[in-house]
């Protein structure tokens, strides 16, 4: 099976944690990693 990439971008360290929360717990998803890419927006991976 082949693997996909997913990005989620949020305003604010506080909602990119929950954002990534809700993906992990929803779907059989890992978190990969966080980017802070300015601005207060901060990027997180999912693999």
């Amino acid at each position: 099976m082949a693997e996909a990439l997913g990005m989620i971008e949020c305003r604010g360290f506080a909602a990119m944690v929950e954002a990534a929360d809700a993906m992990v717990k929803a779907a059989k998803v890992e978190l990969v990693g966080y980017e802070k890419t300015g601005g207060g927006y901060v990027t997180a991976v999912v693999r």
